[in-house]
């Protein structure tokens, strides 16, 4: 699933957040979607004021000045490097883009100016965007266009199933599907999302009407919902260990959430085991219909981004662009 770049103008300005992953984090999907953008035909370009929100990130990172000025020096050279251009946006007025986040004016500034779209990793930017009639992307779409352009024009797994290396102190698992089953059948059965061995299992109980997140810790919460023949559903669970397992589903406001005990230092570093997906870990209560994302997350996804992913067609997190940016740095 994702968002075709068919019909978009030439120009691409990258939004802060891109900028920096790829720059800094080697397996993120911005690094290699930069130059993917020139062989499908577009220009990237960034602003002044973005490199200068970038760089001020640098600066609020770094713990001293040599390192600020080491990291501002890595990010000039990925600039040259990529050979992006540096091109100059007029100051947004007082009163012009209300309705965008202070913050995130410049680069819709930018966009407006030069007739471009924007590559950015904000899921609520992104509908920001939208909503003023631009034409946001996130890099994933942009790698994924790229792989389907090519001449075996494969459609990738992982643009489906995105798993991260998992952690068992906190992370969320995203999901979206649907079934082909009638209501009858469904009704009378207990399909699995997905199981991870050891650790948590996702699944809809027919006989109860709920979608079930449960902990092999021996907590679960549960939410009522009618499954529908061909009807998309999303489900989002968080969990933090000790603190909280919480679950959230498309078409119900309030998430609701259980309380994750403490666990062992040794239980906490165990490996999170294998995934089964549609089925559960003995390849039964299997999940008949499609299975349009399933992304294991090494962070718990907020509720504005959960809220903006749900507003976003054919959106899903991207593990490996949302994670701790300081983290990477600080290793350098």
């Amino acid at each position: 699933m994702y968002n075709s770049l068919e019909k978009l103008p030439q120009h691409v300005v990258l939004d802060s957040n891109v900028c920096l992953n790829a720059a800094f984090i080697s397996n993120s999907i911005a690094r290699p979607s930069i130059g993917l953008l020139r062989q499908l035909g577009f220009t990237p370009f960034v602003s002044e004021q973005i490199v200068n929100e970038c760089e001020a990130q640098l600066w609020s990172i770094a713990q001293n000045t040599e390192k600020a000025l080491f990291y501002v020096r890595c990010f000039r050279s990925w600039i040259e490097r990529e050979r992006l251009l540096i091109l100059q946006v007029s100051n947004v007025a007082v009163d012009e883009l209300a309705d965008i986040n202070r913050s995130d004016r410049p680069v819709v500034k930018a966009m407006q100016q030069y007739r471009a779209w924007l590559l950015t990793n904000d899921a609520p930017l992104f509908v920001e965007v939208k909503s003023v009639g631009g034409e946001p992307r996130f890099p994933m779409d942009v790698v994924v266009e790229a792989g389907l352009n090519t001449n075996d024009k494969k459609w990738p797994m992982w643009a489906v199933v995105r798993c991260h290396p998992m952690r068992r102190q906190q992370g969320s698992f995203f999901v979206r599907f649907d079934t082909l089953w009638s209501t009858d059948q469904v009704r009378r059965a207990t399909p699995h999302l997905f199981d991870v061995n050891e650790f948590m299992s996702v699944f809809y109980n027919g006989i109860s009407r709920r979608i079930v997140a449960r902990h092999d810790q021996g907590i679960e919460v549960s939410i009522p919902v009618e499954i529908v023949a061909g009807e998309m559903q999303t489900v989002l669970v968080n969990y933090m260990q000790p603190g909280r397992l919480q679950l959230r589903v498309s078409g119900i406001s309030d998430p609701v959430q259980a309380t994750l005990g403490a666990a062992s230092e040794i239980a906490l570093s165990q490996p999170v085991g294998q995934m089964f997906i549609q089925c559960d870990r003995q390849s039964s209560n299997q999940l008949n219909g499609h299975l349009r994302a399933l992304v294991a997350h090494p962070k718990t996804v907020s509720g504005d981004r959960w809220r903006a992913y749900l507003s976003i067609p054919n959106a899903s997190p991207n593990p490996w662009d949302e994670v701790s940016l300081g983290d990477f740095i600080r290793g350098l």
